[in-house]
């Protein structure tokens, strides 16, 4: 639709643009500066595309929880969701017949201490806990494009309701209302459809253009002999070949429930790699077959996660606006962990807004230090470490086939 369509116009001071673990850790830690500093806190929305929240986050990951540690010390005597701490890791080496148990695990992959989560009940959580803290947050509003005056972000535009495939009104059409804030902090994950035109309208590329895997996830009910709290299991090996990026993953859950899942590097040489395909051969492996064997499948998704890694980071600034979580690209590829990294880039974000707050300027001047602020944190040491990880890869070639 074009700009003669009369929009609603709301304002505000800093509108956050998706509502993962990145921007409700942000604003929570927004609002308890602010009080720590007695400053009055500013009028904050957040807008989510799903219809309530954690509707877009899909389920099952194992959670680092040194961030969360940060941001609120006692997260689990306040009821954070959470179904078992790691105790047993296991790697798999797999062959199309047989399943290798290491006697190592890899450093990236030990989980021990760490939590087994359903990331949408954490960004359920979350959101209470912003909502206590009087921050405003809207599901249902997914922001369709960014608004500009010259380089400076200026807000979103949220978009319009009851259009035909072709982009025409029909008779129930609603023109989606425009936002304006002094700042705009998109936390809208990978690619987000904002944030892509941000980073090339303002020229904010990485070093290295940034990679992307798909990972599908699956939640199962198995059976109780099959179940093992506590247990974290990854694979490598067959159904990739040895010039495609990824492996699979088990998580025991409560209620003799697994999240299992299998990630594809979508820089993958063969045209004709399907990574659903990938999983679904997964499964059928011997070892699979006996986790899975009589048990119910209950829940299936899919999503993309950015693991350029360091040298793929956006500038995550510009005037008006921040790149947070995966937006940015925090997401390691090597430990195959984000929400930590998420939480800490949001907790660093709200620090930077809180010196803006102050000085009542949002240009890159001031915050610019958020990028600072990262580049200096435990976070980006961590991706640091893993920088050369996933772009080695490409160099390991020509091996023998599983």
């Amino acid at each position: 639709m074009t700009d003669a369509v009369k929009r609603e116009r709301l304002d505000v001071d800093i509108l956050f643009v998706g509502a993962g673990a990145a921007t409700l850790a942000s604003v929570i830690y927004l609002a308890d500066l602010c009080k720590a500093q007695n400053l009055e806190v500013p009028a904050v929305l957040v807008i989510e595309k799903a219809s309530e929240l954690g509707g877009h986050q899909l389920s099952g990951a194992m959670m680092d929880p040194k961030a969360m540690q940060e941001l609120m010390p006692n997260f689990v005597e306040q009821g954070f969701p959470f179904h078992y701490q790691c105790t047993k890791d296991f790697t798999w080496i797999m062959t199309k017949k047989r399943a290798i148990s290491s006697p190592l695990t890899p450093p990236p992959f030990m989980n021990h201490g760490n939590y087994a989560i359903s990331i949408s009940d954490v960004v359920k959580w979350l959101g209470t806990k912003a909502e206590e803290r009087g921050i405003e947050i809207y599901p249902g509003f997914p922001a369709a494009r960014p608004l500009f005056e010259g380089n400076r972000i200026v807000g979103v535009q949220v978009q319009d309701r009851g259009i035909d495939k072709d982009g025409k009104p029909k008779p129930n059409f609603e023109p989606g209302p425009k936002i304006f804030a002094k700042c705009v902090v998109f936390g809208e994950g990978t690619r987000g459809s904002c944030a892509k035109v941000v980073i090339e309208k303002l020229g904010l590329h990485g070093a290295n253009p940034q990679s992307y895997e798909t990972g599908i996830k699956e939640i199962w009910r198995i059976e109780p002999e099959n179940h093992m709290p506590g247990r974290v299991v990854h694979t490598i090996g067959w159904p990739m070949d040895p010039t495609t990026f990824g492996g699979g993953w088990i998580y025991d859950l409560k209620d003799n429930q697994v999240s299992i899942g299998f990630v594809t590097g979508l820089d993958y040489d063969n045209p004709h790699t399907d990574p659903h395909d990938l999983m679904q051969r997964w499964k059928l492996h011997p070892r699979m077959k006996k986790l899975l064997e009589g048990g119910e499948c209950l829940h299936y998704g899919a999503k993309t996660m950015p693991v350029g890694g360091y040298f793929s980071f956006p500038k995550l600034y510009a005037d008006g606006t921040l790149l947070i979580g995966d937006a940015a690209g925090t997401c390691n590829g090597e430990r195959l962990k984000g929400v930590h990294l998420a939480i800490k880039s949001g907790m660093l974000a709200a620090q930077t807004l809180i010196e803006a707050i102050k000085k009542d300027d949002f240009s890159s001047a001031t915050l610019s230090g958020f990028e600072r602020a990262f580049h200096e944190s435990w976070a980006a040491k961590e991706h640091y470490k893993a920088r050369n990880f996933h772009g080695s890869f490409k160099y390991v070639q020509k091996m023998p086939r599983w």
